[in-house]
């Protein structure tokens, strides 16, 4: 999926720009979320590692990069909680972009392509779960 991966790193403003219009100061959140300059960064690092797995074909080259955020979220937020479900806005935003690209550039194959996507996405997500994990376990927190 080379092509969807070079087109995703194409669009990573519009997927910033995806993320963050899921925030609204009106909207009572259970977390605090990071300021827009640090969703923006982590919204960027989320693509380029899905656009990686994506351009290999291998689900789980998206993990190391990931695992890191996770790890990183863990000690500076919540425990973690706090980073999964910023991760969880940045993939479903990551996704909502593939699906757009699929429609306007079809592939030989697009339910091919897209679970293709959600298995990426899938490996990142479980990449930040275990992140988090990390740092309880060191910590001593399970």
């Amino acid at each position: 999926m080379p092509e969807l991966a070079r087109r995703l790193n194409e669009r990573i403003d519009a997927i910033v720009d995806r993320t963050l219009a899921g925030y609204h100061p009106d909207v009572p959140a259970p977390i605090a979320w990071r300021t827009e300059a640090a969703l923006q960064r982590a919204t960027i690092r989320f693509v380029q590692a899905v656009a990686g797995a994506l351009e290999t074909g291998h689900p789980e080259n998206a993990t190391g990069r990931i695992e890191v955020a996770g790890a990183r979220g863990a000690l500076e937020r919540d425990g973690g909680g706090a980073i999964v479900a910023e991760h969880t806005r940045i993939a479903a935003a990551t996704l909502r972009e593939a699906e757009l690209l699929l429609q306007e550039y079809p592939t030989e194959d697009n339910a091919l392509a897209l679970a293709t996507v959600h298995a990426v996405i899938d490996e990142a997500q479980a990449a930040v779960v275990r992140g988090t994990e990390y740092v309880r376990e060191s910590e001593g927190k399970d």
